[in-house]
């Protein structure tokens, strides 16, 4: 049997995913959901994390260290902190 290893697991979801596909229709919400699982994809990965599984808002995702999944954690914070205050400002012009 191979040496046992211990990895950190990180989840994220997309929070409040279905009124927000209610609200934007199918579409625009595909546009905010592919944008949001990049900044996810690339938050991990500069962070030496390796997706496992993606589940549509969200992915699963295992790091060799917990400081770089925190690491990722806060990175993928303040990511989508920008990514939504950019969204506010797209839908306040009347683009979303």
């Amino acid at each position: 049997m191979p040496d046992a290893q211990t990895v950190t697991v990180l989840f994220t979801d997309m929070v409040g995913s279905t009124a927000l596909l209610s609200r934007l229709g199918d579409e625009q919400f595909d546009d905010v959901r592919r944008a949001h699982v990049a900044a996810l994809r690339e938050a991990i990965a500069a962070n030496n994390g390796t997706e496992v599984k993606s589940t549509g808002d969200g992915v699963m995702a295992v790091f060799a260290s917990a400081s770089d999944a925190a690491s990722a954690a806060v990175a993928i914070q303040r990511t989508i902190t920008r990514l939504n205050q950019h969204l506010v400002v797209e839908a306040a012009d009347g683009l979303l």
